[in-house]
């Protein structure tokens, strides 16, 4: 299945000619989660990242279906 992928924070800077306004197509097998959607991009394992779809925060496990929008960006904390 394809995903459209958009990038946040610095993580697009991992992939040469990558343009946010379009965000990359991403080739995942069926049955693959946002877990595994994150593997593939390799996000350092020292921050936190969530995954949006349609303005809402996605679990790990959450499946992801062919022609889904996905923004991944760094998770903000603080107070």
């Amino acid at each position: 299945m394809k995903v459209v992928v958009r990038l946040f924070g610095t993580l697009g800077q991992g992939f040469p000619g990558y343009k946010n306004e379009q965000g990359m197509d991403l080739e995942l097998p069926e049955g693959a989660s946002v877990k595994d959607l994150l593997a593939v991009l390799a996000t350092p394992k020292s921050q936190k990242w969530m995954a949006v779809l349609d303005g809402r925060m996605l679990k790990a496990d959450t499946l992801l279906k062919d022609t889904d929008r996905v923004h991944v960006v760094p998770a903000v904390f603080g107070g």
